[in-house]
């Protein structure tokens, strides 16, 4: 693996124990998820949408992120380093 593919991984495995550690949200938490309407998913499950100009916004940020991760060459394509990740997520 070069050095710009262990130090993608390495921040990569520093940003996963950071969320890790971070623990479950909780509607308890978040005066945002309290906020919401009965009945309505909350924000991390598939059936969510946004539900103002902002947080579409957001959302839209987010995809473009998503996109343009996929296409880049500091992706690491190490299936084992891979594995792992995906594991511990």
């Amino acid at each position: 693996m070069s050095r710009r593919g262990r130090l993608a991984a390495a921040l990569l495995a520093a940003a996963c124990v950071s969320f890790a550690a971070a623990g479950p949200v909780r509607a308890a938490d978040s005066p945002k998820l309290q906020a919401l309407e009965p009945g309505t998913p909350p924000p991390w499950t598939p059936g969510y949408q946004p539900l103002d100009k902002d947080e579409k916004g957001l959302w839209m940020e987010a995809d473009e992120a998503e996109r343009t991760l996929k296409a880049s060459n500091f992706v690491v394509h190490d299936e084992a380093l891979n594995a792992y990740i995906k594991s511990v997520l």
